[in-house]
C-alpha cells in the first residue's frame, strides 16, 4: 500500500510512510517472535557476511535510490532487499565494534546521547560555517545558508566532528549538572 501511494503521490499525514515502513517493523517482530538465531559464528565468517552484504549495497545504490524521508523507491522487492541487506550490514559492523573496547565505549556514548545530536547538530554547524567565514573573509550573513555553508572539499569532516562532538559534550555536562543539583536538593531536604 505504501508503494501504490508512492506511485500515486499520495501522502495524508505521512500515512504512505507508515504503510512503507510498516513491513519493515512487522518483518523484525516476526523474525524475533520466530526466535531467530544465528549460530555462532567465528570472526572470518562474521568478515565474509559483512563483505557480501557492504557488496550487494554497493551495486543496489547504483541500480536504483530509495529515499524513505519522500516515500520513493524503485519497487517493493528491492525495497525490502535492501532494507534487510541493511540490517545484516548493520549487524555485523556491530560485531566488530564489539570487538574494540575504545571504539563499543565511544559508540555506546553516541548512543546514549543520540537526542542531543539530533537537536542541535544544525546549530552546532554553524560555529564550522562561522569559522569558514572569518578565514575566508566572507560576509558574516553567509552562516545562515541551510544547512551548511561549505559543501565542497573536506569541509563534511569538520561539520561531523563539531555536530557531533559538541552537542555530546553539551549533553554530558547538562546530565552531569542535572546530577549535582539532584544531589542538592536531595541533602537539603
Amino acid at each position: 500500500l505504501g508503494y501504490i501511494c508512492s506511485l500515486q503521490q499520495y501522502s495524508f499525514l505521512g500515512l504512505d510512510k507508515v504503510l512503507s515502513y510498516y513491513v519493515l517493523f512487522h518483518g523484525g517482530v516476526v523474525l524475533q517472535k520466530m526466535k531467530f538465531r544465528r549460530p555462532e559464528r567465528n570472526s572470518w565468517a562474521h568478515l565474509v557476511i559483512l563483505a557480501i552484504s557492504f557488496t550487494i549495497l554497493f551495486f543496489c545504490v547504483r541500480i536504483d535510490r530509495i529515499a524513505l524521508d519522500e516515500n520513493r523507491y524503485g519497487n517493493p522487492l528491492f525495497f525490502l532487499l535492501v532494507s534487510f541487506v541493511g540490517w545484516q550490514f548493520c549487524y555485523e559492523t556491530a560485531y566488530f565494534i564489539n570487538k574494540w573496547k575504545i571504539f563499543e565505549k565511544i559508540m555506546v556514548c553516541l548512543g546514549q546521547n543520540t537526542m542531543a545530536i539530533v537537536i542541535l547538530h544544525f546549530l552546532c554547524f554553524k560555529i564550522v560555517s562561522y569559522v569558514g567565514v572569518m578565514i575566508k573573509g566572507e560576509p558574516i550573513s553567509a552562516i545562515s545558508e541551510f544547512p551548511v555553508l561549505y559543501k565542497n572539499g573536506y569541509w563534511w569532516l569538520a561539520y561531523l566532528f563539531v555536530g557531533v562532538t559538541i552537542p555530546v559534550l553539551a549533553s554530558l555536562f547538562w546530565k552531569q549538572f542535572s546530577s549535582i543539583i539532584k544531589e542538592r536538593k536531595i541533602r537539603i531536604k
